[in-house]
């Protein structure tokens, strides 16, 4: 099962392999990045003259990992990070329990 969620987060990465984010007051230590993708939302509606496709708008990468809250005692799990690839802002899409 699982709990989609639209929140901004902070996302640690100093040398482009995301460590830790932050949600909701909490730090989380990343163990292990089990996927990453990106999507294009109505791609179909674009013009098809960009130079960058990826950063057009709705354009996302989308990182699936394995992390555990490093405030509260909570047990590991799996979350699911995006980032808008054209203002690179990041938002947890989906807590997996």
């Amino acid at each position: 099962m699982t709990k989609r969620y639209a929140e901004a987060v902070e996302v640690e990465a100093p040398a482009g392999q995301i460590e830790a984010f932050w949600w909701r007051g909490k730090r989380y230590a990343v163990r292990e990045v089990i996927c990453r993708w990106r999507e294009r939302g109505e791609w179909w509606a674009g013009s098809g003259t960009a130079t960058k496709p990826w950063q057009a708008d709705g354009e996302l990468e989308i990182v699936r990992l394995d992390a555990v809250p490093m405030t509260n005692g909570l047990a590991p799990g799996t979350y699911e990070l995006t980032c808008n690839l054209s203002t690179g802002a990041w938002s947890l899409l989906r807590v997996y329990d």
